[in-house]
């Protein structure tokens, strides 16, 4: 188990380091395009999250150009100056993802990262890494 961001993350406002750290223990030595897109408390539903699809960047990285990374981490920051809300694909795409502005299955590239969305607190099997969303709800992965 990697135990680089083992530890429970408070939301906070992501900065563009944080945010870089993230995208650096998540994609690891993959190459891809990362998505990364806002997001606001949706109207219809508090406890839900509305995402700002015109804010969605598809993002190169690259484990030889950290300067890549840092420019995620940058929008990132600017998002969450903006919006509160940033989300980031788990897995990377390939380059059609850009080009079309869109996220099929076809375009993501394998990863080896499993999401959960909503996880309880605690797991039988601890999770690799766990970011707290909000004060009922984290994501969490195991890598």
């Amino acid at each position: 188990m990697n135990t680089a961001i083992a530890t429970t993350i408070a939301p906070a406002r992501p900065t563009a380091a944080r945010a870089q750290a993230f995208f650096q223990w998540l994609y690891d030595t993959e190459a891809g395009y990362i998505e990364i897109v806002a997001g606001i408390t949706n109207p219809a539903n508090p406890s839900k999250i509305k995402l700002q699809m015109d804010t969605r960047r598809f993002l190169y990285c690259d484990p030889e150009r950290p300067d890549l990374l840092e420019q995620a981490g940058r929008y990132a920051e600017q998002l969450a100056d903006t919006y509160n809300n940033v989300y980031c694909g788990v897995r990377l795409y390939d380059k059609r993802a850009k080009l079309e502005n869109t996220r099929k299955e076809e375009y993501t590239r394998p990863s080896r990262v499993i999401f959960i969305d909503d996880a309880p607190a605690a797991a039988p099997l601890p999770y690799s890494a766990s970011i707290r969303t909000s004060e009922h709800s984290r994501h969490a992965y195991y890598k």
